[in-house]
């Protein structure tokens, strides 16, 4: 059986190195490691973010993220205090679940 991945970087590495091998893919998952190392912070997958974190992560606006709890169409949130925060699992695995393959994709179903 396959573990599932730490994060999504190591998910991204393990696709790239897989169309590397099928030579469908020039990039070399070197370059993407490093590039990576520069650009993202590393977080524990059950770490929690705040919601700056959270939408910095998704490269959207805190407000959107505000407008999604209520409406319950965003990603799963914890709420401690009277403070929201994200898994940055939870994070993840919003994102795994909104990767389409076309615009004209719905999604809900498996390839």
């Amino acid at each position: 059986m396959v573990k599932p991945p730490k994060s999504m970087d190591y998910a991204i590495l393990n696709l790239i190195e897989i169309l590397e091998r099928k030579g469908m893919l020039k990039l070399s998952a070197q370059k993407y490691r490093s590039s990576v190392q520069r650009a993202a912070p590393r977080y524990n997958p059950d770490e929690l973010l705040r919601p700056k974190q959270a939408a910095a992560f998704l490269k959207i606006r805190e407000k959107t993220l505000a407008h999604w709890r209520l409406s319950g169409n965003g990603p799963l949130f914890v709420r401690t205090g009277g403070y929201v925060s994200y898994r940055f699992a939870d994070l993840l695995a919003f994102v795994q679940a909104n990767t389409r393959t076309s615009t004209s994709d719905k999604g809900g179903h498996s390839r």
